[in-house]
Protein backbone atom coordinates (compact mmCIF):
# COMPACT_ATOMS: atom_id res chain seq x y z
CA UNK A 1 0.00 0.00 0.00
CA UNK A 2 1.25 3.31 -0.94
CA UNK A 3 1.09 6.19 1.32
CA UNK A 4 -1.60 9.03 0.18
CA UNK A 5 -1.22 12.34 0.45
CA UNK A 6 -4.33 14.21 1.98
CA UNK A 7 -3.94 17.93 1.25
CA UNK A 8 -6.37 20.51 0.36
CA UNK A 9 -4.44 21.70 -2.73
CA UNK A 10 -6.55 21.49 -6.10
CA UNK A 11 -5.40 19.53 -8.77
CA UNK A 12 -3.07 21.33 -10.60
CA UNK A 13 -4.40 23.31 -13.52
CA UNK A 14 -7.48 23.23 -11.74
CA UNK A 15 -9.14 25.56 -9.01
CA UNK A 16 -12.54 24.22 -7.98
CA UNK A 17 -15.75 26.60 -7.98
CA UNK A 18 -15.79 26.70 -4.74
CA UNK A 19 -12.25 27.90 -3.79
CA UNK A 20 -12.45 30.45 -7.18
CA UNK A 21 -15.56 32.39 -5.45
CA UNK A 22 -12.76 33.04 -2.83
CA UNK A 23 -10.02 33.96 -4.95
CA UNK A 24 -10.85 37.43 -6.64
CA UNK A 25 -8.36 37.54 -8.75
CA UNK A 26 -9.74 34.15 -10.33
CA UNK A 27 -12.93 35.76 -10.51
CA UNK A 28 -11.75 38.89 -12.39
CA UNK A 29 -9.65 36.31 -14.01
CA UNK A 30 -12.69 34.14 -15.66
CA UNK A 31 -15.21 37.50 -15.58
CA UNK A 32 -11.85 38.80 -18.66
CA UNK A 33 -11.62 35.77 -19.96
CA UNK A 34 -15.59 35.38 -20.37
CA UNK A 35 -15.63 39.11 -22.17
CA UNK A 36 -13.08 38.42 -24.32
CA UNK A 37 -15.17 35.22 -25.38
CA UNK A 38 -18.34 36.53 -25.83
CA UNK A 39 -16.80 39.87 -27.63
CA UNK A 40 -14.55 37.48 -29.89
CA UNK A 41 -18.21 35.14 -31.05
CA UNK A 42 -21.32 37.28 -29.99
CA UNK A 43 -23.46 34.43 -30.86
CA UNK A 44 -22.78 30.83 -30.95
CA UNK A 45 -20.14 31.71 -28.26
CA UNK A 46 -19.58 28.56 -27.01
CA UNK A 47 -19.35 25.96 -30.26
CA UNK A 48 -16.92 28.71 -31.98
CA UNK A 49 -14.90 28.95 -29.08
CA UNK A 50 -15.12 25.28 -28.63
CA UNK A 51 -14.77 24.37 -32.11
CA UNK A 52 -11.26 27.10 -32.06
CA UNK A 53 -9.83 25.32 -29.71
CA UNK A 54 -10.67 21.71 -30.09
CA UNK A 55 -12.14 21.31 -26.17
CA UNK A 56 -15.55 20.35 -25.01
CA UNK A 57 -18.41 22.80 -25.27
CA UNK A 58 -19.12 21.75 -21.82
CA UNK A 59 -15.70 23.26 -20.82
CA UNK A 60 -16.31 26.20 -22.11
CA UNK A 61 -19.73 27.01 -20.97
CA UNK A 62 -18.30 26.57 -17.43
CA UNK A 63 -15.61 29.27 -19.16
CA UNK A 64 -18.43 31.35 -20.24
CA UNK A 65 -20.61 31.19 -17.16
CA UNK A 66 -17.42 31.73 -14.89
CA UNK A 67 -17.87 29.04 -12.60
CA UNK A 68 -14.42 27.38 -13.18
CA UNK A 69 -10.95 28.82 -14.93
CA UNK A 70 -9.55 27.48 -17.56
CA UNK A 71 -6.50 25.41 -16.74
CA UNK A 72 -2.77 26.28 -17.62
CA UNK A 73 -3.17 24.51 -20.31
CA UNK A 74 -6.20 25.72 -21.84
CA UNK A 75 -4.97 29.37 -20.76
CA UNK A 76 -1.46 28.29 -23.06
CA UNK A 77 -4.15 27.35 -25.66
CA UNK A 78 -5.89 30.29 -25.88
CA UNK A 79 -2.79 32.14 -26.09
CA UNK A 80 -1.93 30.16 -29.16
CA UNK A 81 -5.01 30.39 -30.80
CA UNK A 82 -6.05 33.70 -29.97
CA UNK A 83 -2.55 35.18 -29.86
CA UNK A 84 -1.58 38.83 -27.91
CA UNK A 85 -5.43 40.09 -28.19
CA UNK A 86 -6.09 37.60 -25.68
CA UNK A 87 -2.77 38.52 -23.37
CA UNK A 88 -3.89 42.35 -23.47
CA UNK A 89 -7.42 42.14 -23.35
CA UNK A 90 -7.24 38.72 -20.23
CA UNK A 91 -4.07 38.80 -18.67
CA UNK A 92 -2.64 41.98 -19.04
CA UNK A 93 -4.97 43.92 -17.15
CA UNK A 94 -4.75 41.18 -13.97
CA UNK A 95 -0.73 41.83 -13.55
CA UNK A 96 -1.10 44.69 -14.24
CA UNK A 97 -3.50 45.58 -11.30
CA UNK A 98 -1.53 43.36 -9.50
CA UNK A 99 1.51 45.91 -9.32
CA UNK A 100 -1.12 48.47 -8.75
CA UNK A 101 -2.24 46.74 -5.81
CA UNK A 102 1.58 45.90 -4.90
CA UNK A 103 2.27 49.04 -4.42
CA UNK A 104 -0.64 50.81 -3.03
CA UNK A 105 0.75 48.19 -0.07
CA UNK A 106 3.53 49.51 -0.54
CA UNK A 107 2.47 53.34 0.48
CA UNK A 108 -0.25 51.98 3.02
CA UNK A 109 3.18 50.45 4.92
CA UNK A 110 5.40 53.58 4.51
CA UNK A 111 2.63 55.50 5.46
CA UNK A 112 1.94 53.24 8.70
CA UNK A 113 5.89 53.23 9.51
CA UNK A 114 5.82 56.95 9.53
CA UNK A 115 3.21 57.48 11.48
CA UNK A 116 5.02 55.00 13.79
CA UNK A 117 8.34 56.82 13.84
CA UNK A 118 6.66 59.91 14.49
CA UNK A 119 4.67 58.42 17.40
CA UNK A 120 8.44 56.97 18.63
CA UNK A 121 10.10 60.26 17.90
CA UNK A 122 6.89 61.57 20.52
CA UNK A 123 7.95 59.10 22.82
CA UNK A 124 11.54 59.85 22.52
CA UNK A 125 11.14 63.60 22.93
CA UNK A 126 8.66 63.15 26.53
CA UNK A 127 11.40 60.60 27.50
CA UNK A 128 14.19 63.12 27.19
CA UNK A 129 12.21 66.62 28.53
CA UNK A 130 11.24 64.61 31.69
CA UNK A 131 14.76 63.71 31.86
CA UNK A 132 15.98 66.96 31.68
CA UNK A 133 13.06 68.11 34.40
CA UNK A 134 15.07 65.22 37.01
CA UNK A 135 18.23 66.53 36.27
CA UNK A 136 17.28 70.25 36.55
CA UNK A 137 15.27 69.57 39.88
CA UNK A 138 18.02 67.51 41.25
CA UNK A 139 21.05 70.11 40.86
CA UNK A 140 18.29 72.65 42.59
CA UNK A 141 17.76 70.65 45.49
CA UNK A 142 21.31 69.99 45.61
CA UNK A 143 22.25 73.80 45.67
Amino acid sequence: MGHMMTNNMPKFGHISPRRVNRIPSAQDFMKLNANFLFALYPTNTRKQVANDLNASPDTVRRWLDQTQAPSATWITQLLIVYGPTYADQVLYPLSYRTLEDKNNELERKRAQLEAEQAKLDRELAECRHARDRNRTSVVARSG
